[in-house]
Protein backbone atom coordinates (compact mmCIF):
# COMPACT_ATOMS: atom_id res chain seq x y z
CA UNK A 1 0.00 0.00 0.00
CA UNK A 2 0.95 2.90 -1.44
CA UNK A 3 1.06 6.34 0.94
CA UNK A 4 0.76 10.31 0.84
CA UNK A 5 1.56 12.08 3.96
CA UNK A 6 1.26 16.05 4.48
CA UNK A 7 1.82 16.42 8.05
CA UNK A 8 4.12 15.58 10.75
CA UNK A 9 4.68 11.49 9.34
CA UNK A 10 7.01 13.51 6.68
CA UNK A 11 9.02 13.85 9.59
CA UNK A 12 11.46 10.27 9.44
CA UNK A 13 11.96 10.30 12.64
CA UNK A 14 8.32 10.32 13.82
CA UNK A 15 7.89 7.76 11.34
CA UNK A 16 10.11 5.65 12.36
CA UNK A 17 9.11 5.44 15.53
CA UNK A 18 5.47 5.11 14.29
CA UNK A 19 6.30 2.05 11.70
CA UNK A 20 9.17 0.94 14.76
CA UNK A 21 11.80 0.54 12.30
CA UNK A 22 14.55 2.91 10.52
CA UNK A 23 12.95 5.06 7.29
CA UNK A 24 15.64 5.79 5.03
CA UNK A 25 15.75 8.67 3.19
CA UNK A 26 14.91 7.21 0.18
CA UNK A 27 11.74 5.84 0.76
CA UNK A 28 9.90 8.61 0.91
CA UNK A 29 9.51 10.60 -2.35
CA UNK A 30 8.35 14.27 -2.61
CA UNK A 31 4.87 14.30 -4.33
CA UNK A 32 1.79 16.42 -5.01
CA UNK A 33 -2.01 15.85 -4.86
CA UNK A 34 -4.27 18.44 -6.61
CA UNK A 35 -7.52 19.00 -4.96
CA UNK A 36 -6.60 18.84 -1.25
CA UNK A 37 -5.58 22.28 1.07
CA UNK A 38 -3.41 21.83 3.97
CA UNK A 39 -4.75 23.77 6.89
CA UNK A 40 -3.65 23.29 11.18
CA UNK A 41 -5.89 22.60 13.45
CA UNK A 42 -7.20 24.31 15.92
CA UNK A 43 -5.87 24.34 19.71
CA UNK A 44 -2.86 21.36 18.00
CA UNK A 45 0.38 21.01 16.39
CA UNK A 46 -0.70 18.96 13.52
CA UNK A 47 -2.21 19.63 10.24
CA UNK A 48 -5.57 18.64 8.79
CA UNK A 49 -6.66 18.52 4.93
CA UNK A 50 -9.62 19.92 3.34
CA UNK A 51 -10.68 19.52 -0.08
CA UNK A 52 -10.44 22.19 -2.73
CA UNK A 53 -11.17 22.23 -6.32
CA UNK A 54 -7.64 24.21 -7.26
CA UNK A 55 -5.42 23.07 -4.37
CA UNK A 56 -2.43 21.27 -4.94
CA UNK A 57 -0.76 19.89 -1.71
CA UNK A 58 2.62 18.99 -0.94
CA UNK A 59 3.89 16.34 0.79
CA UNK A 60 5.79 12.45 0.17
CA UNK A 61 5.09 9.20 -0.86
CA UNK A 62 5.79 5.93 1.01
CA UNK A 63 6.29 3.80 -1.78
CA UNK A 64 5.92 0.24 0.70
CA UNK A 65 4.12 -0.95 4.33
CA UNK A 66 3.95 -4.13 5.79
CA UNK A 67 0.47 -5.10 6.96
CA UNK A 68 1.39 -4.26 10.74
CA UNK A 69 3.31 -1.02 9.93
CA UNK A 70 -0.42 -0.08 7.98
CA UNK A 71 -1.82 -0.91 11.51
CA UNK A 72 0.62 1.24 13.20
CA UNK A 73 -0.26 4.14 10.74
CA UNK A 74 -3.90 4.09 11.13
CA UNK A 75 -4.04 3.66 15.16
CA UNK A 76 -1.50 6.82 15.14
CA UNK A 77 -4.22 9.11 13.00
CA UNK A 78 -7.07 7.61 14.94
CA UNK A 79 -10.39 6.89 14.75
CA UNK A 80 -10.92 10.77 13.49
CA UNK A 81 -9.41 10.33 9.91
CA UNK A 82 -10.36 8.15 6.43
CA UNK A 83 -8.00 6.41 4.15
CA UNK A 84 -9.12 8.29 0.87
CA UNK A 85 -7.57 7.47 -2.45
CA UNK A 86 -5.44 10.31 -4.59
CA UNK A 87 -3.26 10.25 -7.34
CA UNK A 88 0.43 12.05 -6.47
CA UNK A 89 2.11 13.68 -9.30
CA UNK A 90 5.88 12.47 -8.64
CA UNK A 91 8.72 14.66 -8.77
CA UNK A 92 9.85 13.40 -12.39
CA UNK A 93 6.38 13.65 -13.67
CA UNK A 94 4.77 10.73 -13.16
CA UNK A 95 1.28 9.93 -11.15
CA UNK A 96 0.88 7.14 -8.58
CA UNK A 97 -2.36 6.29 -6.89
CA UNK A 98 -1.77 6.46 -3.01
CA UNK A 99 -3.88 6.80 0.05
CA UNK A 100 -4.40 9.74 2.02
CA UNK A 101 -5.58 10.25 5.53
CA UNK A 102 -8.43 13.05 5.78
CA UNK A 103 -10.31 13.68 8.52
CA UNK A 104 -13.86 12.70 8.51
CA UNK A 105 -16.38 15.64 8.84
CA UNK A 106 -16.87 17.37 11.49
CA UNK A 107 -14.22 15.95 14.42
CA UNK A 108 -11.57 18.98 13.91
CA UNK A 109 -11.91 22.62 13.98
CA UNK A 110 -9.63 24.43 11.20
CA UNK A 111 -7.26 27.52 12.95
CA UNK A 112 -6.92 30.24 10.80
CA UNK A 113 -3.37 29.99 10.48
CA UNK A 114 -1.26 27.56 7.82
CA UNK A 115 0.59 24.82 9.04
CA UNK A 116 4.03 23.98 8.20
CA UNK A 117 6.23 21.10 8.72
CA UNK A 118 9.73 23.31 10.11
CA UNK A 119 7.58 25.04 12.09
CA UNK A 120 6.65 22.19 14.01
CA UNK A 121 10.14 20.86 14.45
CA UNK A 122 11.34 24.13 15.32
CA UNK A 123 8.48 24.11 17.93
CA UNK A 124 6.41 21.11 19.43
CA UNK A 125 8.99 18.73 18.69
CA UNK A 126 11.43 20.35 19.87
CA UNK A 127 9.00 20.71 23.47
CA UNK A 128 8.72 16.93 23.04
CA UNK A 129 12.24 16.56 23.46
CA UNK A 130 12.88 18.71 25.71
CA UNK A 131 10.30 17.26 27.92
CA UNK A 132 11.43 14.09 27.77
CA UNK A 133 8.50 12.84 26.37
CA UNK A 134 8.11 9.86 23.60
CA UNK A 135 5.41 10.59 20.79
CA UNK A 136 2.71 8.34 21.66
CA UNK A 137 1.78 6.83 18.34
CA UNK A 138 -2.30 6.06 19.58
CA UNK A 139 -2.65 10.03 20.10
CA UNK A 140 -2.47 12.46 16.33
Amino acid sequence: MRYFFYGTLMDRVLLAHVLQRPVGSRELKPAKVRGWRLNAVRCESYPIVFRQRRALLSGVVLERSTGAERGRLSAYEGDGYTLVRAVAKMRDGGRKPVWLFAPKPRVYQPANRPWSLAAWRLGEKRLQRRRGERHDPTRT
